[in-house]
């Protein structure tokens, strides 16, 4: 009687043994068990309405920041990009005046017209003295001849060429940096001059000549420089993306006359001097 009233009291107090309700403690044991192992309780809470909007604020300056430097990241490589081509287009474009210089000849001209043209001629533009007109195009900044003008096909011409350079606006009012040239020396009407576009959105172009006085002259030839041979060229070149850019071309010797087409016996291709009487001998 005693051990039955005993076990009575502790089904009462709501304490429970292994040996009051068999199966019962293993079942507790592995709730206890799991509660302790992932850590939480029958009790279940949510995030607040602070903590959420906390968390949102956070993820979203984390996003702002982010499309920030991605957005960094592509205009500094679509500028590098920009910079990285008109870097090669100038050297494409001084690489070609380059060559054209560095073959230069004292091989003076005639125009469509007939008129005398000098060896070599520099100007701003707008000067129209002495320069080849050209339709729908206007002056060339600096025109010249050269020589080593390639042949592979072997056509019936001359290996020397006249070049000529300039500025043009183009229909959408950017000025492009052309190089002319004609496929006769001494032209006639209908010697049609073919253009070449070097480089597009170009803010100036300037050609100064230096001469062996260590002169420097705008227009080339001038009034006060008859009989002297241009040193070398300075030639500024201005773009947007770069800016000012200033290369100076040492030209080849040349005589130091002026071989125009006045002083010079044509034949053929060639220029040669006119022979010199000989002188007779004092008696």
């Amino acid at each position: 009687m005693k051990f039955r009233q005993t076990s009575r009291l502790h089904v009462r107090s709501g304490s429970f043994n292994a040996f009051d309700l068999p199966g019962q403690s293993t079942v507790v044991g592995r709730e206890s068990g799991l509660r302790k192992l992932h850590g939480y309780s029958r009790t279940i809470r949510g995030f607040t309405l602070l903590e959420v909007m906390f968390a949102v604020s956070i993820f979203a300056f984390i996003g702002l920041g982010a499309y920030q430097l991605l957005s960094t990241i592509i205009d500094t490589q679509a500028r590098v990009g920009a910079s990285n081509e008109t870097i090669t287009r100038l050297s494409r474009v001084f690489n070609v005046i380059e060559g054209d210089l560095l073959q230069v000849v004292q091989r003076g001209i005639r125009d469509e017209y007939g008129d005398r043209m000098p060896p070599l001629m520099v100007g701003d533009g707008t000067s129209t003295f002495g320069f080849s007109q050209i339709e729908d195009i206007g002056t060339p900044i600096l025109e010249f001849t050269r020589t080593g003008w390639n042949n592979p096909m072997q056509f019936p011409r001359s290996d020397m060429q006249r070049v000529a350079y300039r500025l043009q606006d183009d229909d959408e009012q950017k000025r492009i940096l052309q190089r002319i040239f004609w496929l006769v020396l001494d032209r006639v009407p209908e010697s049609d001059p073919v253009i070449q576009t070097l480089l597009n959105d170009v803010v100036d172009f300037r050609v100064y000549v230096l001469d062996y006085d260590g002169e420097q002259h705008s227009l080339w030839p001038a009034h006060d420089t008859t009989g002297i041979t241009p040193r070398a060229l300075e030639i500024f070149l201005e773009t947007k993306t770069l800016g000012e850019i200033r290369r100076i071309y040492v030209l080849p010797d040349v005589p130091v006359r002026d071989l125009g087409v006045s002083e010079k016996v044509k034949e053929g291709d060639f220029v040669k001097e006119p022979e010199e009487e000989p002188e007779e001998e004092a008696t």
